[in-house]
């Protein structure tokens, strides 16, 4: 057997440990995002969770929170806000952690009862990121990034609730 033969075989083995590795790892980490995947404080009921929404069962008020949630979640400054992290880098305990996925859940499955609470879950956020953020911080300036893009929809929101209730 040749010395490239004797390499090549030990390439093999070694790459196939690292592939089994790699499975295991990958199932963990599946099994860790199906468990943790549920929204906080939520209660589950057959009649909460709806397969889809239409514009038939949203209320009328939140369909513009769809609309600020999509505009949120494809601004370049949403990546760390997708799911919540603890980083505790300050040793500061988040009480009511949320991101825009929890946020998106609790829209999808018409958890929120007007468009004031979504826009608190959303300040909420926010309060969140600057209290265990340092004010340098890369996560803590696309906080204050995507925050002024939420006020500014949010300006455009009023403005329009406005005009429909003066028509």
């Amino acid at each position: 057997m040749s010395t490239f033969d004797v390499l090549k075989e030990k390439i093999n083995t070694e790459r196939l440990q690292h592939e089994k590795y790699f499975q295991a790892y990958w199932c963990e980490v599946i099994k860790q995002y199906r468990k943790d995947n549920l929204i906080p404080g939520a209660i589950y009921k057959k009649n909460t969770i709806k397969k889809t929404n239409t514009k038939d069962n949203i209320k009328p008020d939140l369909l513009f929170c769809y609309d600020i949630l999509y505009e949120l979640e494809n601004d370049p400054h949403a990546y760390p806000f997708y799911k919540y992290i603890n980083s505790n880098y300050f040793n500061v305990t988040i009480n009511q952690p949320i991101d825009l996925f929890t946020i998106n859940l609790k829209l999808e499955n018409n958890q929120y009862l007007n468009a004031e609470e979504f826009k608190k879950d959303i300040h909420l956020m926010f309060d969140n990121c600057f209290i265990s953020n340092d004010d340098e911080s890369d996560i803590y300036i696309s906080g204050r990034e995507l925050e002024d893009v939420f006020n500014k929809l949010w300006y455009i929101y009023q403005i329009e609730q406005k005009q429909e209730n003066s028509n």
